[in-house]
């Protein structure tokens, strides 16, 4: 019997045994961080769902537009024109 190769079957069990519960500990921890809602930086606010940005797209709150998302993500702010209308949003990005 070759001791040698046990050992070294026994020593690759046990990193693969170690390994599995930390990978799975990673993929958790990756779902826990998902960003969702308004995030401010030192660029603008920005609004994310299940970890995706919104871009280009209204954020309909009760049914109603309330933020924009420009093309960049950052929610307007200010005066903006889009689609050939004029709107107005606080610096919180809502719209007035």
């Amino acid at each position: 019997m070759n001791y040698g190769s046990l050992k070294l079957a026994a020593l690759l069990t046990a990193a693969v045994a170690m390994t599995v519960p930390s990978l799975l500990l990673s993929a958790g921890a990756k779902e826990q961080s998902r960003k969702n809602g308004f995030i401010k930086t030192k660029k603008g606010i920005y609004y994310y769902k299940d970890g995706k940005m919104l871009r280009s797209a209204w954020l309909v709150v009760k049914g109603e537009r309330q933020y924009y998302a420009r093309h960049d993500g950052r929610l307007a702010v200010g005066k903006i024109v889009i689609n050939g209308k004029a709107y107005e949003f606080d610096e919180n990005g809502k719209l007035k």
